[in-house]
């Protein structure tokens, strides 16, 4: 990629939409600033999003019809960007003004279920909460649905939610160190402990996605172990990442398509 990111690893994403091979990457620069960028044979020019808290997390959402993009703002207040597909750049929108505080270092998960957006974060109290927005409209407003109230999450727990056959996964790293499935089921919701290797250390980032109609998350762990969780079939350790900051993210339908991206040279990589 070529731009210096040498110490905001949070928000080092990526995400790719349903049809075609482009892949966007969100990242901070060390002046604070949001930044996209996409690749398709060729990366993009950097895109400006907009300021947020150095070392933010994000949560980014694309379709053909709306992008967003939430972060902290300097008050550890939830803020989001979305982009103005008729004037062509970002723009604040009104999430900053509904002042949900956020623990300092909480993780973002965002997916869609219907016609609903579905953003999990941490709040101070320790506890993971949901807000939802319509997007329906152009002038919906987030508001706050439920906390995941059967969870017990670590502090600044790696979260990374996903839907499936409507049904919501929201998966986490509990008190008891192992990764939990957070699932809204019957108008509630039911956690379940997914388990873990023997020896395993604590696994710090989770990336879950949807593969062939069925469940797949992959986490690393503290000591840089890339491990796979596909469900009916168990967990199998499929490599480690030494570059510091590194993290997987599942995106696409194809084995070649998981990866684990970080920073070396305090430059951005991509590990396929």
């Amino acid at each position: 990629m070529g731009d210096l990111i040498t110490r905001y690893l949070g928000a080092l994403s990526a995400i790719q939409i349903e049809r075609g091979k482009v892949v966007h990457y969100i990242y901070q620069l060390e002046d604070g600033n949001l930044i996209k960028k996409s690749f398709f044979q060729d990366w993009s020019l950097p895109d400006f999003i907009g300021p947020a808290r150095p070392g933010t997390s994000v949560a980014h959402y694309l379709d053909d019809s709306k992008e967003i993009v939430v972060s902290l703002n300097e008050s550890n207040v939830l803020q989001d960007y979305q982009f103005d597909i008729d004037e062509e750049e970002w723009t604040l929108g009104g999430l900053s003004d509904l002042n949900y505080v956020a623990t300092p270092g909480t993780k973002l998960s965002i997916t869609k279920h219907e016609e609903t957006l579905h953003l999990y974060y941490q709040k101070e109290s320790g506890t993971i909460q949901e807000l939802v927005l319509p997007v329906s409209s152009n002038e919906a407003t987030w508001k706050a649905s439920e906390e995941l109230s059967v969870a017990n999450p670590l502090k600044d727990t790696s979260i990374s939610a996903v839907n499936l056959a409507g049904t919501i996964h929201a998966f986490y790293v509990n008190l008891d160190r192992c990764i939990h499935r957070c699932s809204y089921e019957g108008n509630s919701w039911q956690d379940n402990n997914t388990g873990g290797l023997e020896d395993e250390s604590l696994p710090i980032r989770i990336a879950a996605s949807i593969q062939k109609d069925r469940l797949e998350v992959f986490y690393k762990t503290e000591t840089g172990d890339i491990v796979a969780l596909e469900e009916g079939v168990g967990r199998r350790k499929i490599g480690t990442v030494g570059a510091d900051g590194a993290f997987m993210s599942a995106i696409g339908g194809d084995r070649e398509e998981r990866f684990a991206a970080g920073v070396v040279d305090s430059r951005i990589c991509v590990i396929t």
